[in-house]
């Protein structure tokens, strides 16, 4: 049901079959009535205010998620280089994911017992020291499928009994009643 405010996109009877470029998008929304920022001077100001620490945070999480996207890439090729067995892969994978599902309801009550701020510091302290530990292991040349495996092991339960203590942090941190806008900065960045 669409109502007669003037922000709501109606769709047109015959949707044009051309593409859309961004100045013929501009122009059809301007004239079925919808009202948009075209500068950024004319935007609006955020609803949420990011102030100096969670700025921090925004970046750290940014920079996390990116590094442990990578270092999973990174594991599935450095082992396939090793083993040549796309089963020893699918090992060492499982063994990073399947303690998220197996600790679940632990983790709950972990977290709560502990709490989220303390219990997101600690695993991301215990995550980043192993971590560290590999980068040692490789350096010296002694790096092996067994240690890959027993990497993801320790990543995997540690994530798998803490994974409760990130979104109970974001709505610790974020302003009161804006929790949904704040998360959503927080899985954008």
């Amino acid at each position: 049901a669409t109502t007669d405010h003037p922000r709501t996109l109606r769709p047109t009877p015959n949707p044009p079959t051309h593409q859309w470029s961004r100045c013929r998008l501009e122009t059809e929304l301007a004239v079925m009535g919808y009202d948009f920022p075209v500068s950024r001077s004319e935007r609006p100001e955020r609803e949420i205010s990011v102030n100096g620490a969670s700025r921090w945070f925004l970046l750290a999480m940014f920079i996390t998620t990116f590094g442990a996207a990578m270092a999973k890439l990174a594991t599935a090729f450095v082992t396939y280089g090793y083993s040549r067995s796309v089963i020893t892969v699918v090992v060492v994978a499982t063994a990073q994911t399947a303690p998220v599902v197996l600790f679940a309801p632990i983790a709950i009550r972990l977290v709560h017992r502990v709490g989220a701020a303390r219990t997101f510091g600690i695993s991301s302290f215990v995550l980043g020291f192993a971590a560290l530990v590999v980068a040692i292991v490789t350096a010296a040349g002694r790096l092996s499928v067994t240690t890959l495996f027993l990497w993801s092991l320790t990543t995997g339960v540690v994530v798998g009994l803490t994974s409760p203590a990130l979104p109970m942090f974001i709505r610790q941190l974020a302003p009161e009643g804006k929790v949904a806008g704040y998360n959503a900065m927080v899985v954008r960045s």
